[in-house]
This record gives structure tokens, C-alpha cells and sequence, in this order.
């Protein structure tokens, strides 16, 4: 019996039956989902890919996210033909397999790296997937690279630090950094800037440590170094190649025939005009400050679907009304970090309060790791601050736009990570046993206050945005 105990524990401790596990939650989750009725993005994605091998196909302006935006769909539209079994049910797998790295895999890993925590319970584990299934399984409710990409970006972070924090340079770990880098430079360049950070990072990373170990004078010793970035770039284009081919002979030719397919520059320049309109989508909670800076000519236009801004227009506005954009970016910043609870896609709060309550904790937390973690000079220049920047950079970049919940999702799930994985609940429970244990009235830790105040101010600030729209929900 103790011997099957023993067994039961290490099944249930290891991190592929953890990553199963999740990835059958949000499986079972999503099995009844209707994919498509919630998003035209999706139906559009779906309906590009059930043409994707034919020669009349069907031409739309999510063609611009490239090859790879379609493929899970395209697999599964071609299995589902063969098996014989209902559309979707592929994709949904896809997406819960995706959903199973993340959790078992991904964010652990990449947590561990830059947060060591040498007390990691089974329970930790199981507290990070509960809290991503009970605040972001909705983000599986759509046809949308969101999940995908989420995946793809946890597993570049990851390719990078194990390069950094393992001696044995070995071919094959630049190999798949190489491959990860440029498939996370496709799919509408979601995380671009943030994967640019990483890679810059790691590569000043491996050129420093080279130079450390071997000096400048070793000429021989460059042909490791010279490998090691030829294969990474060389990777990065054989990633990228089948997504540049399908946007020169498919996106293109439609194009020049007069499809409409924007560009991405065609989409950001759209959305500095109208999204002066909303803070928010789908809830679309008005931005008063925004249209304050509108003639009502100009607000006219813009309702209309027109664009009033170049890039150049839009930095004189910065520029004219600094407070009033540093404003505008943080309440949006604020909002998807905090999970907005009445902007989510196909599901309802019952209890936002509880849920914001929860998050601003959560949110906190980060506060108290980085704090700890980020203390000298060689910290802040380190490729764990690279990786911090890049996920604070790919959640201020929609900031600029609209919140729609799911832009926030990678950033938001680096954060549940933290909380559960890295040692802040060890010694947040440390703290608390030790205090009860010697049962002394010391005073209330300066972390407590902090963290009350900001869940205070959180919920003054969240209260404040909607109550000011005049559509409150509570």
C-alpha cells in the first residue's frame, strides 16, 4: 500500500500529469463552445482557412496575421475530414495542449529561472492552473492566435534563459531559440517588440560571456560565438519562411487585385483615430478624455469609421497633452492587467469585487518579487530584466489602442506565475506560522500595508472608470 501511495504521489507530483491534466480541463471546458459565434475576427480566420488549399479562396482582412494564424484551423478542418468527426474538435485540442505547456511547463519553468524557489510544493503547482482555468479560460472561447502565441512567447523566454543559465552552450539550445525567435516574429508581429527584447538580450548575453571566458586576443575561440548566432539567425529565417511566402504569393497578389487586406501599419494608423473613441472592447466603455481632444468635426469623422491621425498628428497631440496621455495609457494599462471583470468575452462575474480583490493581490505580488529579485547593477542589465521588460512591453503596446482582454493574457499569466511559483506565498505562510507560533503582537508587516493599500486604490481606481462612464454593472 505504501509502495502504491508512493507511486500515486510521484504520478500526481510530475509535471507531464500536470500538464495532461490541465490541458483535458480546458479541453472539457471549451468542448461545448461555440467558437465562432462570439468574434468576426474568428469567423473570418475560419473562413480563410476552409479555403486555404483551393483556388477560389476567400480573401479577408485577418490575412494580414499571416500563414500560421490559420494552420491550427487548416488541421483541423483536414482531420476532422478524414476521421470523420465534428469540426473544431481539433483546434480545441490544439488550444488545451497549448493551454498544458503553459501551465506545466512554460511559466513554472521561466518563473524558476528568474525567481529561485527551492520550496516549490505539488499544491503551487496545481494553485497556477487553477488560477489561469478560473480567471483566463475564456480566452479559449474564440477562434484566435491568442493561446498559440501565449505559448510560443513562454517557450522563446524559456530557449533563452536555458542558454543563459547553462554553461554547455550546446548547438541544439540556439537552434530552437532560433526557431522560437522567428515564429514569434509572424502572427501580426503580436509580440514583436517584446521578442526583439529577448533575443537583443540573450545575444549581448552569449557575445559578453564569450569575451569573458576567452578574451579578445583567441581568435580561434570566435568560430563557437560565430556558430552560435549563424544558427540562430539562419533558424530565424527557415521559421519565418513559410509565413513570407504565403504573405508574397497569396497576401500580396490579393492585394494588388484590390482585396481588402490592411496591412499592419494600415491597422495602427485606423487605431489612432478610433480608438480615441473607447477604452474598452466589447464593453466599450467611452474615453471622454480622449474625444476632449477632438474638434466636432473631427469626432463626426471619426464616428463614421474615418482616420483624422497620421503618426505624426498623434505625437503633436502627446507632445500638446503629455499628462493627459500618460493618463489615458495607465487607466488602460490598468484595466488589463487587473482582468477587467465586465469586459471579459463570454463570461460572467458573479462576484467582480472578489475577483478584483484577487487580482490586485496577485498584481501586488509581482511588486513584492521584483522588488526582491531586481537589487544591483548586473540585475537590471541581466536577460531576467529583458524578459520582464518584454512582458511589460507586450501589455503597454495595446495599451495605446483599446483593452480587449485577451492582449493582456500573456502578461496576466506571467503574473499568476509568480504569485504561485516563486517564493513569495513560502514566506508570506512563514511569516504568518512564525507570528502564531510565538504569539507575539509584533506589528503588521510593512508588505501588508502595501498590499491593502494597493488593493484599495485599485478598487477606487476600477470603481471610478466606470462609474464616471455611467453603465456600472455592480
Amino acid at each position: 500500500m505504501k509502495k502504491l501511495l508512493k507511486v500515486l504521489k510521484q504520478v500526481i507530483s510530475s509535471k507531464a500529469f500536470i500538464f495532461s491534466l490541465a490541458a483535458l480541463i480546458m479541453f472539457l471546458i471549451t468542448y461545448s463552445v461555440d467558437l465562432l459565434s462570439l468574434s468576426g475576427d474568428a469567423q473570418e480566420t475560419w473562413k480563410v482557412a476552409q479555403t486555404f488549399f483551393s483556388q477560389d479562396k476567400y480573401y479577408s482582412y485577418v490575412m494580414y496575421k499571416g500563414v500560421y494564424a490559420f494552420l491550427p484551423c487548416v488541421l483541423d478542418i483536414f482531420i476532422a475530414g478524414i476521421l470523420n468527426i465534428p469540426q473544431y474538435i481539433i483546434f480545441k485540442l490544439f488550444n488545451a495542449l497549448c493551454f498544458g505547456y503553459v501551465a506545466a511547463y512554460g511559466i513554472p519553468n521561466l518563473v524558476g529561472h528568474i525567481h529561485k524557489n527551492e520550496k516549490v510544493s505539488v499544491l503551487q503547482r496545481y494553485l497556477l492552473v487553477a488560477l489561469l482555468i478560473i480567471f483566463e479560460s475564456n480566452i479559449n472561447f474564440i477562434v484566435s492566435v491568442d493561446m498559440m502565441s501565449c505559448a510560443m512567447f513562454f517557450a522563446l523566454c524559456n530557449s533563452a534563459m536555458n542558454i543563459v543559465k547553462n554553461e554547455d552552450k550546446k548547438v541544439i539550445k540556439f537552434v530552437w531559440f532560433g526557431i522560437w525567435f522567428g515564429l514569434n516574429m509572424c502572427l501580426s508581429g503580436q509580440f514583436a517588440i517584446s521578442t526583439v527584447i529577448v533575443a537583443i538580450a540573450l545575444i549581448i548575453n552569449t557575445i559578453y560571456k564569450h569575451f569573458k571566458k576567452h578574451g579578445f586576443k583567441q581568435i580561434k575561440s570566435y568560430g563557437s560565438l560565430a556558430l552560435s548566432l549563424l544558427v540562430v539567425f539562419c533558424c530565424y529565417y527557415i521559421a519565418k519562411l513559410p509565413n513570407q511566402f504565403y504573405m508574397n504569393n497569396v497576401v500580396e497578389p490579393a492585394r494588388a487585385a484590390g482585396q481588402w487586406i490592411p496591412t499592419g501599419q494600415a491597422w495602427i494608423i485606423n487605431g489612432l483615430s478610433q480608438n480615441l473613441l473607447h477604452i474598452t472592447y466589447p464593453s466599450q466603455v467611452p474615453d471622454n478624455l480622449s474625444m476632449g481632444f477632438l474638434t466636432p468635426e473631427q469626432l463626426e469623422q471619426v464616428n463614421a469609421g474615418g482616420a483624422i491621425l497620421n503618426y505624426g498628428d498623434y505625437i503633436q497631440l502627446i507632445i500638446q497633452h503629455p499628462v493627459r496621455f500618460l493618463v489615458r495609457w495607465s487607466e488602460r494599462l490598468f484595466l488589463g492587467i487587473m482582468n477587467d471583470p465586465q469586459n471579459l468575452i463570454a463570461k460572467t462575474v458573479n462576484y467582480p469585487s472578489v475577483m478584483l480583490v484577487s487580482m490586485a493581490v496577485i498584481v501586488y505580488s509581482l511588486y513584492d518579487r521584483f522588488k526582491a529579485r531586481f537589487t544591483n547593477y548586473k540585475d537590471i542589465i541581466s536577460v531576467d530584466m529583458a524578459i520582464y521588460l518584454a512582458l511589460l512591453f507586450s501589455a503597454l503596446v495595446p495599451s495605446f489602442g483599446h483593452v480587449e482582454n485577451r492582449y493582456f493574457f500573456t502578461a496576466r499569466c506571467f503574473i499568476f506565475g509568480v504569485f504561485a511559483i516563486s517564493p513569495y506565498l513560502n514566506q508570506t505562510f512563514e511569516s504568518i506560522k512564525n507570528k502564531i507560533k510565538e504569539k507575539t503582537l509584533e506589528p503588521i508587516s510593512w508588505r501588508f500595508w502595501g498590499c491593502a493599500v494597493f488593493v484599495l486604490l485599485s478598487l477606487i481606481i476600477y470603481y471610478a472608470i466606470y462609474q464616471s462612464a455611467g453603465i456600472m454593472k455592480m
